[in-house]
């Protein structure tokens, strides 16, 4: 099965971040394992008070970047459901477990 890793690090209400939204839930709907990965002001997309992520399928893994929501001022315990925190040795991981990467700066 197709496994793509779509990273995102523009803020949540960016045109670029809306089509990573989209193109994540098309891609779910159509088989394919989706994890995002936000960095960045993507990382913003995870809090509990946004609400691009609130539609998303829950099968489409979701991760934030830890430095970054330290960097903002953020605690893990803002983040909306079912977002994990993660560092760059993940991102690593999730690089290796996929078998496409799209970035969506």
């Amino acid at each position: 099965m197709e496994s793509v890793l779509m990273l995102v690090s523009s803020a949540p209400s960016s045109v670029n971040a809306q089509r990573a939204w989209q193109l994540a839930r098309t891609l779910h709907e159509q088989g394919q394992a989706v994890s995002l990965f936000l960095l960045q002001d993507g990382v913003l997309a995870a809090l509990q008070s946004e609400t691009a992520l609130r539609d998303m399928p829950r099968k489409i893994a979701c991760y934030a970047l830890g430095e970054d929501l330290t960097l903002r001022g953020f605690t893990p315990l803002k983040l909306r459901e079912p977002v994990k925190v993660a560092d760059y040795a993940r991102l690593v991981g999730l690089f290796d477990e996929h078998t496409r990467v799209i970035g969506a700066l």
